[in-house]
């Protein structure tokens, strides 16, 4: 069961940071450090959502996949993908496998 979810996550993971390559959202230069001293919801107030995806989230999901540990209940960062991502040239897919994802973590025990 726990190798199950572990896979799970790294796979999702690894897909969304194909996507996110694939679209021209990645970026292979590093955030500045205080960008990560952010306060609010999805470091809003230090980065854009795709730049919390690549260095918040993504990381985060691997390490918790990494320590057999506990995901969140509440994320939200599937209804945020809507609202940045909605409208944008091939943005549908990342959306959907950020739905995806969002709805696995809620499930999970």
């Amino acid at each position: 069961m726990i190798r199950r979810i572990v896979n799970y996550a790294l796979q999702k993971a690894a897909e969304i940071e194909a996507e996110l390559k694939r679209i021209g959202l990645w970026s292979s230069d590093p955030i500045p450090e205080d960008a990560y001293t952010y306060r609010g919801a999805f470091a809003m107030d230090t980065m854009s959502f795709e730049q919390w995806l690549q260095f918040v989230l993504l990381p985060s999901l691997r390490e918790i996949a990494a320590e057999n540990g506990r995901f969140p209940k509440a994320t939200g960062f599937g209804q945020r993908a809507i609202i940045e991502f909605d409208g944008l040239d091939n943005g549908d897919r990342l959306i959907e496998l950020l739905g995806e994802l969002e709805a696995w973590v809620e499930a999970q025990p």
